[in-house]
């Protein structure tokens, strides 16, 4: 009878472990998908600023590309053209 209650006492304590370890488990992996989703969305943010960033530089270049003709058909020639008088 003495061995039938250690073995039921070690079966329970094997249970409970196993219960532990389990929700132990379960625990963690809610955790590293909370982080993984976290790293996802600031990714997602960082990609979106990145292309923001290259949409402006696009811009830029073709304002200063635009001003640089600007001044190549219009200032150049009035500066010679008043250059001329002196």
């Amino acid at each position: 009878m003495r061995t039938m209650n250690g073995v039921e006492t070690v079966q329970t304590e094997l249970t409970r472990i196993n219960t532990t370890l389990n929700e132990s488990i379960l625990s963690d992996n809610k955790m590293l998908k909370e982080r993984a989703n976290r790293h996802r969305r600031d990714i997602d943010e960082l990609e979106s600023r990145v292309k923001s960033l290259e949409n402006s530089k696009r811009y830029t270049t073709r304002i200063l590309i635009f001003l640089g003709s600007i001044i190549t058909t219009f200032i150049i020639p009035i500066i010679a053209i008043i250059a001329s008088f002196f």
